[in-house]
């Protein structure tokens, strides 16, 4: 399962697709930052660990921005998400169960698609399962060693320079062993797991006063997940407890992409049974730190959303997989008596049945999207493509107009590679009367400095490129179109006469600027 896991992401890596919208404002961000300030928010509202940072500025400036070298380090993280599996589901599970929670793993769509994208969310995913790993041996080892003492330590300090989310769980798991050392009376312990936190405590405090408070408060940043927090105003129980079922209902969806809410749960609440049966002493290490994660998303800090979210994929593997442990734990305990025995396997084996048929329903979908994943490598705003294609037909002379809002970007990027030569843009203005006038491509006809115009778009919305697209109607016919996942670029070529307004007519003003390729 960790081969068919690792060649399914190296598969997706392998392809070397176009960076997308994300991506690039990234790759930006970072090029403005200097290695010394990787303790300093990002431009562009960008956000990352300083750890990654670091390593990724290294990749990068050795690789030239090379779409496969620059996500390496995403693809090594994504893969040892599922290598971490494999010791956490064989620590808690036994031998059927951590397969399936590694099987899990290995074909989630989320995990894979991430593995393969120059940002820092398989980082999350690597190191959530590897802080939980050190916590769970540490509860589960009566007489520890020194290297159980290491392993806590250091995962969790470095958790803090590699992963947001990693921070969080981190602080969880650390507050459940002293949890779970004073509720075994353990007093001697105490002192040695403070030093242990050390390390963790220390760089914490360091990333929050430079970095993570200022995050905190980027007002971009809080707007665009504002839909990820409770409304604003008092946090009430109610408000409590609707935003947490909204915000289970939403992450069940995207990124851990189980379908079937119901089913789901009573899997989840089963998994926790057995575990609380088999691994008792493991239950708080798992279940602290998402109350600790919780406790940061009402309290607006960390927003617990899709990509944000997949830290939790590993986790839920684990957790749905533990019911295939709930036959043999029930005909364990149960048929010792002879009288009892033939129910006992009987019940057994009906659960294992309604345990593996529920699992089957909800990974299909999965399955089915990590086969075309396999068949077809996942692209996503194929800019690259596009401007591949037009360079070579493009003419002296050919405005080329992008969407301002957003094509500046990727064109940006990808245009001197291709020699593209002057790029301009097309942009919206506020419904004004002082706007009010011919529509863009009206004026371009009438102009004649144009014989052809191409217009670029990548990262719009479909109702804004309807209205780029009726502007430059009134210029000439379309008479080429080139496409890709998530971008095009259409060729418009100068009609001499007026040409018709299109139905509908464009309603809104726009301009053509000189483009400000980022």
């Amino acid at each position: 399962m960790v081969a068919l896991g690792a060649g399914l992401r190296i598969r997706q890596w392998s392809a070397g697709r176009s960076f997308w919208l994300d991506e690039i404002l990234l790759l930006r961000a970072m090029g403005e930052q200097r290695f010394g300030q990787l303790l300093e928010p990002l431009n562009l509202s960008q956000s990352a660990p300083p750890g990654w940072l670091a390593i990724q500025h290294v990749v990068v400036g050795l690789s030239g921005g090379d779409e496969r070298w620059s996500r390496l380090l995403p693809l090594l993280l994504g893969i040892g998400a599922l290598v971490v599996t494999v010791p956490l589901a064989r620590l808690l599970l036994g031998g059927p169960a951590a397969l399936a929670a590694t099987a899990l793993v290995a074909v989630s769509p989320p995990l894979i698609r991430y593995s393969d994208e120059f940002k820092q969310y398989s980082s999350d995913a690597f190191w959530v399962p590897l802080v939980l790993l050190a916590g769970c041996r540490f509860a589960l080892t009566d007489q520890r060693r020194r290297r159980d003492w290491a392993f806590l330590a250091g995962s969790t300090a470095l958790a803090v320079w590699f992963s947001h989310a990693g921070t969080l769980v981190a602080a969880g798991v650390l507050a459940a062993l002293g949890l779970v050392t004073v509720a075994r009376r353990r007093w001697r312990e105490l002192l040695p797991l403070a030093a242990a936190a050390g390390p963790f405590a220390a760089g914490l405090a360091v990333d929050w006063v430079t970095l993570l408070s200022r995050n905190t408060d980027n007002a971009v940043l809080r707007d665009y997940w504002a839909a990820a927090f409770p409304e604003p105003g008092p946090v009430t129980w109610p408000v409590a407890l609707d935003w947490l079922a909204g915000r289970a209902t939403s992450v069940a969806t995207n990124p851990v992409g189980l379908r079937y809410g119901w089913p789901l749960l009573v899997l989840l609440l089963a998994g926790l049974l057995v575990l609380g049966l088999r691994r008792p002493a493991a239950l708080p290490v798992l279940l602290l730190p998402v109350a600790v994660v919780a406790a940061a998303g009402l309290a607006r800090s960390y927003p617990i959303a899709n990509r944000l979210a997949l830290w939790l994929v590993p986790m839920v593997a684990v957790v749905v997989a533990a019911t295939v442990d709930l036959p043999a734990l029930v005909a364990g305990t149960v048929a010792r008596p002879r009288l009892v025995r033939v129910p006992a396997v009987a019940l057994a084996a009906l659960l294992s049945l309604a345990a593996l048929s529920t699992l089957a329903v909800l990974v299909r979908p999965q399955a089915s999207t990590t086969l075309t994943y396999l068949r077809h490598p996942r692209t996503q705003e194929d800019i690259r493509t596009v401007l591949a294609a037009l360079a070579p037909q493009r003419r002296p002379g050919d405005l080329i107009l992008i969407d301002g809002r957003s094509a500046g970007w990727g064109v940006g990027f990808y245009g001197p590679r291709f020699d593209l030569g002057p790029v301009q843009a097309i942009v919206g203005a506020p419904s004004a009367p002082a706007c009010a006038g011919e529509p863009v491509g009206e004026q371009l006809r009438e102009s004649g400095a144009y014989p052809r115009v191409w217009l670029v778009v990548v990262h719009t919305l479909p109702p804004d490129q309807r209205l780029y697209q009726a502007q430059l109607a009134t210029f000439g016919p379309l008479r080429t179109r080139i496409g890709a996942v998530g971008a095009q670029a259409d060729l418009y070529v100068r009609s001499p006469a007026p040409m018709p307004a299109p139905d509908p007519p464009p309603r809104h003003c726009a301009r053509i600027v000189p483009a400000v390729l980022s």
